[in-house]
């Protein structure tokens, strides 16, 4: 399952807006991969990091230092999907035909950190 954050509110950077990427390449039951889009509407990805996380039952939690995302510690609004099981890196349509995404198609979900 991956996680994709939009954390500049900018759709014009990252692939399809989305900046970094969590969980592409897992590296322990407890240790999972931060990547930052380096090249704007191209699926390409740079390790910045590994973050650790948590699973009990139903419920995942990760910890990500506001620092690794570049946003400040102010107010700051990130967008961000959930998908599972895209079939092919790098096609926005995935979202909509193969697996599963959260929320659907090319929505995205909101939070406001302050």
């Amino acid at each position: 399952m991956l996680l994709f954050l939009n954390t500049d509110a900018n759709y014009s950077t990252g692939w399809l807006g989305y900046d970094f990427v969590i969980n592409r390449n897992v590296r322990s039951s407890q240790e999972t991969s931060l990547e930052r889009n380096n090249a704007s509407n191209s699926y390409i990805w740079t390790k910045i990091a590994d973050i650790s996380y948590a699973m009990k039952g139903k419920e995942l939690e990760l910890m990500i230092p506001r620092k690794l995302l570049s946003i400040p510690a102010s107010y700051v609004t990130i967008d961000f999907k959930w998908a599972d099981n895209i079939q092919q890196d790098g096609t926005w349509s995935d979202f909509t035909l193969n697996g599963d995404s959260a929320p659907p198609d090319r929505f995205n979900f909101r939070a406001q950190l302050n």
